[in-house]
């Protein structure tokens, strides 16, 4: 059975700057990343859910919302992905 989990990564530079969010995938003990294209910032993510948390101005709570839509859409075509995949097994 395969899992899946959204993850941060935040920036590797010294000032603050947007992570970047993707997905692990973990099947039979392998480890696989896809990667998206959405960046948050540090403050933005919430660690014990593992989502994002909408903060900031009005324009930032737009775009955050847009991001969240479009992860909750990710999520939902990679499950239906993992069982497709296991019921042709």
């Amino acid at each position: 059975m395969a899992t899946f989990k959204l993850k941060f990564r935040p920036s590797t530079a010294q000032n603050k700057k947007e992570g970047t969010l993707y997905f692990q995938v973990i099947h039979r003990r392998s480890k696989r990343t896809i990667y998206t294209d959405y960046r948050v910032m540090p403050e933005e993510w919430d660690e014990r859910t593992s989502f994002i948390r909408i903060t900031g101005s009005h324009e930032r709570q737009a775009e955050l919302q847009l991001i969240a839509s479009k992860l909750r859409w990710d999520s939902k075509q990679i499950t239906k992905f993992i069982t497709s995949i296991q019921t042709s097994s």
